[in-house]
């Protein structure tokens, strides 16, 4: 019995919940007077996200040096305690310094802000055995009758099946070109803060599609005189991207690609023959004389390569705004022939 006439474990019950509170309040004061501890967190758990979306060859090195963790967590238990108590003590005020904080603050700031300027684009040879170069093109003007000088590269080999490409971007986001040689390029890339974009190569880096617009005679009329004919190209579905804009005034062969075109061979002037017989369900030596006037071509400029599997829509207008011609199809063909008959 205790001194009042109460059992000693009523008064022990109440003893202990006061030390066990006071413990908790103390851990609680302690854990706020480390003010440097929120910003360190938010900056690790910012930096690690960042690292895991875009840089996955560190990714991958940390994960395989994880080993290291426990290797500490070994020699940590192998301490003596006062040594762990000190260490302990040491952190805790290194955590409470408002210098510490206000720079971890300025720092999780600062790289906040790099993360919304600065992306990245990996490229991946997908399982390919064969090396190959990828370029990543300059955002300047193009040169004329060509594409425009690249600024970085990256070989992808047996050994480096994967690069990164580390870019500027915006909040709202930069478009970008690659390529692995003049004439296979990949889709524009769209590239924004903290997504990262990806390329498979070479399956993404086919080679562009040449469009050959074939004009019947009857556009001659049209084009008597001074008169113009104008042609606009729109790729996908309507209205469309206005991908070309010219006028013709002759009967060439329009050539609609980003890259110069080959001049027309022998096969390719015997495929026109055929196509044309066929059309017109006549003997080739009647269209002789419009797969002629064919052969002579003119380029016209895409404002972007064509890709197979794309849908395009041919139209030709005349000086008054009326329709002549409206044509569309389906990109199969690496060279896909098209001949346009006037309504």
């Amino acid at each position: 019995m205790t001194t009042d006439g109460s059992p000693p474990q009523a008064d022990a019950a109440p003893r202990m919940s006061r030390r066990v509170s006071a413990a908790v309040s103390a851990r609680a004061t302690s854990l706020r007077a480390m003010t440097a501890l929120a910003p360190l967190l938010l900056l690790d758990v910012l930096a690690g996200s960042w690292i895991h979306f875009h840089l996955p060859w560190l990714r991958q090195w940390l994960s395989t040096n994880i080993v290291l963790l426990g290797g500490f967590a070994i020699v940590w238990a192998m301490l003596p305690a006062d040594t762990v108590t000190e260490m302990k003590a040491a952190v805790a005020r290194t955590l409470q310094s408002r210098r510490l904080t206000r720079a971890l603050w300025g720092a999780t700031s600062i790289f906040v802000v790099f993360t919304l300027f600065v992306s990245t684009v990996e490229v991946t040879s997908g399982g390919n055995i064969e090396p190959v170069t990828v370029y990543r093109l300059s955002d300047a003007a193009e040169p004329a009758g060509g594409t425009p000088p690249p600024v970085d590269s990256a070989r992808l080999d047996k050994a480096h099946g994967s690069r990164t490409f580390v870019v500027l971007t915006t909040p709202l986001g930069r478009t970008l070109r690659f390529r692995t040689s003049p004439t296979s390029e990949a889709p524009p890339v769209r590239v924004r803060s903290w997504i990262p974009a990806m390329l498979i190569a070479p399956d993404d880096f086919a080679a562009p599609v040449t469009v050959a617009a074939l004009l019947t005679g009857l556009f001659a009329v049209d084009m008597m005189g001074a008169q113009t004919v104008r042609m606009q190209a729109r790729a996908g579905d309507l209205p469309g991207e206005l991908v070309a804009d010219d006028t013709v005034r002759v009967l060439h062969a329009l050539l609609l690609s980003a890259t110069p075109p080959a001049p027309p061979d022998s096969v390719t002037r015997q495929r026109w023959l055929l196509a044309a017989s066929r059309l017109f369900q006549v003997d080739t030596a009647e269209v002789e004389p419009l797969v002629r006037d064919w052969m002579t071509t003119r380029w016209i400029r895409t404002a972007r390569p064509l890709r197979s599997g794309e849908r395009l829509q041919l139209t030709f207008v005349n000086a008054r705004g009326d329709t002549l011609a409206r044509h569309t199809f389906n990109l199969t063909q690496r060279f896909t022939d098209v001949i346009i008959r006037r309504t």
